[in-house]
């Protein structure tokens, strides 16, 4: 599954309120399995800076 940074961000609240409101459920290990992935996913796309996007402040 790809997303893009706001798909991913909506689909980490939605599935952190689930795990927070629901009552636990079979369901519930795949959910936090799923949520911290895509925590991991997100963290790794704020670190990235593509080469394309670098610029040189003096060029501003």
């Amino acid at each position: 599954m790809h997303l893009n940074e706001n798909e991913r961000n909506i689909v980490i609240r939605a599935l952190t309120k689930v795990l927070e409101t629901e009552p636990p459920y079979a369901r519930a290990d795949e959910y936090k399995k799923l949520l911290e992935r895509l925590k991991r996913e997100q963290i790794a796309d704020d670190v990235y800076l593509p080469e394309h996007s670098r610029y040189d402040i003096d060029d501003v």
